[in-house]
């Protein structure tokens, strides 16, 4: 059963370019090939929370988990996190 991976967080202003990069380039495409398949992106205009939602999706619970636990996810999240501030995530099984 397909599994949700949601994500939220608020880029750094003084980043904005570079997270763009970073994101086009490495996390989106890092994330696929760990099995979380980004299937949307948004930003959220209007409120004080997240700036970005980013959805991606898992085949099941077991392959969203291994995902989770690889060290090329904890590397991705790393990276990530000099770009943005409160940045969270969801697991969503149906």
């Amino acid at each position: 059963m397909p599994v949700k991976f949601n994500q939220y967080w608020s880029v750094d202003f003084d980043k904005t370019k570079d997270y763009q990069k970073f994101v086009i380039r490495k996390f989106i495409p890092g994330m696929n090939k760990l099995g979380i398949h980004i299937v949307a992106g948004w930003t959220v205009l209007i409120g004080g929370y997240s700036d970005i939602f980013l959805e991606g999706i898992s085949n099941d619970l077991q392959l969203l988990e291994r995902a989770l636990r690889d060290t090329k996810y904890r590397e991705l999240t790393h990276d990530l996190l000099h770009y943005v501030r409160h940045c969270e995530s969801t697991v969503l099984v149906g």
